[in-house]
């Protein structure tokens, strides 16, 4: 995952050396990117559900 998340990577050629389909690649980036934003959030409005 490190590898993908480095600019001048090639996202698809990383997901067809391990053997994944390219979007599932973006899928995790994408996913990767937004959890550090969704633990932030609920540490700010604690255990309510923030629909994120």
């Amino acid at each position: 995952m490190a590898e993908a998340l480095e600019p001048e990577a090639s996202k698809s050629g990383i997901a067809h050396r391990i053997g994944i389909h390219p979007s599932q690649l973006f899928a995790w980036r994408r996913d990767a990117r937004i959890a550090p934003a969704r633990t932030t959030l609920r540490g700010l409005m604690g255990d309510e559900d923030i629909g994120v």
